[in-house]
């Protein structure tokens, strides 16, 4: 997957072979978590490249790509900036949302939750409201600014922060992929 290695490797200690992940913007991850989790269930927000993701992850029956449309709901606040922040929605009432309707019994099961694609502040807050306890959530990039307030959500949530800083696959640079957990029960699981 295009996360860190450090976090890569992390994750490879962990048997998912009865987790269900549920992904935040799909690719070489979806790929990754489908040869090793129960189930993966990804949110592809870009249509292009959800086409491409369904037709060579079409054979995999333990994948599901969802393609939300993108004035679902809630989703219309992101539309010209998937990672803006999360002002304009906090003051809403999110439970009858339609975006929320078709994430958050997904979010509630998920042993695993990968937020690297879409409107990530928002992943990560509807994450920190519906993810159970015991989940684990990965989130790419969680040292940049624009993802600040969605990290913080999480943190406010009782998560606690690992984070990977480290080179990893095609970028000549660092950058953080971050663990956020409440509980360490994943670790009987490797």
């Amino acid at each position: 997957p295009w996360l860190t290695f450090a976090a890569t490797h992390f994750l490879s200690s962990i048997n998912m072979a009865t987790m269900s992940v549920v992904e935040f913007g799909g690719g070489a991850s979806t790929v990754w978590f489908s040869k090793r989790a129960g189930h993966v269930k990804t949110f592809e927000f870009d249509d292009q490249w959800a086409a491409v993701l369904s037709e060579h992850l079409k054979a995999l029956s333990n994948v599901e790509i969802i393609q939300p449309e993108s004035g679902l709901g809630i989703l219309s606040e992101f539309t010209s900036e998937p990672n803006a922040g999360l002002s304009s929605i906090l003051a809403m009432d999110i439970d009858s949302d339609l975006f929320v309707s078709l994430t958050r019994e997904p979010l509630s099961r998920a042993s695993l939750i990968l937020v690297d694609g879409g409107p990530r502040n928002l992943a990560m807050y509807l994450a920190s409201k519906f993810a159970s306890p015991s989940a684990i959530i990965v989130v790419d990039n969680s040292d940049t600014d624009v993802l600040r307030e969605g990290v913080q959500h999480l943190l406010e949530a009782g998560f606690t922060e690992i984070a990977f800083r480290g080179l990893g696959p095609l970028n000549p640079y660092e950058w953080t992929t971050s663990v956020f957990v409440k509980t360490m029960s994943f670790a009987q699981l490797g």
